[in-house]
């Protein structure tokens, strides 16, 4: 994205400091240009994730925007505190098309509420969005990879500084980890990561992405419609980040699915036919 854009980019004196004063509820809306190999996709994808901790007896939460009503997936196992969902968009102009209005969060249960907010999103154009990442090792397709290996890629910002670089793994049996130079210790021009554990044996999938969060002026205030509910700011939100603003970043990430063998490379393996594993959230 560049600074010149409708949505532009926080200026870099702000920094990467997180907000001290986000709350437990707080509403992330992401678009991203993706090259999701794992999946045979290649796109755009929007994603929304409401985090509801400070509210209790939460029994489902759906998202009207633009584009119509999706229902949200309980992304806490079953506790009721975070909820996401992600479509995928063939065009740009499909997720503008789908975006860019009013959006309003209802939530049912005993915490029942309804909100709003207005995201700005029309004027969006292709160099909006990095480059997808290219040069991932392990390349999507590859068998007889170490559980103990390490994961590169290429760079694809060139000159300008992203806001966070998110690494992630994970199997189905859940063994999932991930790192991101936000929130935890990976450099913003960090070009190999290595995990603290073990990956799993068999079928993986692993994803590099590298975000920007947009000017605050893009997004309005969420406004309560009915019930009562506060709204806090994204762990993620620079410091100056308006109270109660949902937080709208855009990015670039690109997904590879593998094999990975066990030490010593003696198991035969399991076919990448086979990965199904389940979509994560991502953040």
């Amino acid at each position: 994205m560049k600074s010149s854009s409708t949505l532009a980019f926080l200026m870099a004196c702000l920094g990467l400091m997180v907000s001290s004063a986000f709350a437990v509820n707080y509403v992330e809306v992401i678009g991203v240009r993706v090259d999701d190999q794992a999946a045979g996709f290649s796109g755009f994808r929007g994603s929304v994730f409401v985090n509801l901790e400070d509210e209790t007896g939460v029994t489902g939460v759906s998202v009207t925007a633009p584009g119509g009503m999706t229902a949200l997936f309980d992304d806490s196992d079953g506790a009721g505190t975070s909820w996401y969902d992600e479509t995928d968009y063939a065009t740009l102009a499909d997720l503008v098309n789908a975006t860019s209005g009013v959006w309003t969060i209802d939530i049912s249960g005993s915490s029942a509420s309804s909100s709003a907010f207005t995201l700005i999103s029309g004027g969006l154009v292709d160099a909006d969005f990095f480059p997808i990442p290219t040069g991932l090792t392990p390349a999507h397709g590859a068998t007889g990879v170490p559980v103990n290996t390490s994961f590169s890629w290429t760079d694809p910002t060139g000159p300008i500084t992203p806001d966070v670089v998110d690494v992630y793994v994970g199997s189905e049996s859940g063994n999932y980890q991930d790192n991101n130079s936000l929130m935890g210790d990976l450099a913003i021009d960090a070009t190999m990561w290595t995990p603290m554990m073990d990956i799993d044996a068999g079928p993986n999938e692993w994803a590099v992405g590298y975000f920007e969060i947009v000017d605050p002026q893009a997004v309005t205030d969420l406004s309560v419609e009915s019930g009562s509910i506060t709204w806090g700011n994204s762990p993620f939100a620079p410091v100056n980040w308006p109270d109660g603003r949902p937080l709208v970043a855009l990015g670039a990430e690109t997904v590879a699915a593998f094999d990975a063998v066990p030490e010593p490379a003696a198991l035969s393996l399991l076919g990448l036919g086979a990965f199904a594993l389940v979509s994560r959230r991502r953040r």
